[in-house]
């Protein structure tokens, strides 16, 4: 998988996302801390060397 498949796969999530219904809850760890919806490379990330 290279940059730009990860990078238009994160787009179309995000698009997903946004049109989506979001409940309201707390969403938190045990200890309290935020829990974002989705973790992974951030947009701009060098994916040199990954592999699947």
């Amino acid at each position: 998988m290279d940059a730009d498949a990860i990078e238009e796969g994160r787009r179309r999530w995000q698009a997903r996302y946004d049109a989506s219904r979001t409940r309201e809850a707390d969403f938190t760890t045990l200890s309290g801390d935020p829990v974002e919806p989705v973790y992974g490379p951030r947009p701009g990330d060098r994916y040199d060397g990954f592999c699947v």
